[in-house]
């Protein structure tokens, strides 16, 4: 017999992965609408924005 907990463990992950999954669907229907180079700009302004807060962090790190 399963634990109460397993059961409850295993429909977490499921929400989980079903809620990637329409997220997942939702960027390719947008990608499909707007096109390829609007998703390569959109990827070239966040990973931009990424490294500004890497930095931003390292320099907060380094304050304290």
């Amino acid at each position: 017999m399963s634990h109460p907990l397993d059961s409850l463990i295993i429909q977490a992950l499921k929400n989980v992965v079903d809620r990637e999954l329409a997220e997942e669907a939702e960027v390719r229907e947008e990608i499909k609408q707007k096109g390829t180079y609007w998703a390569a700009g959109e990827i070239w302004k966040l990973r931009r924005q990424v490294a500004s807060l890497r930095k931003q962090r390292e320099e907060w790190a380094r304050e304290r």
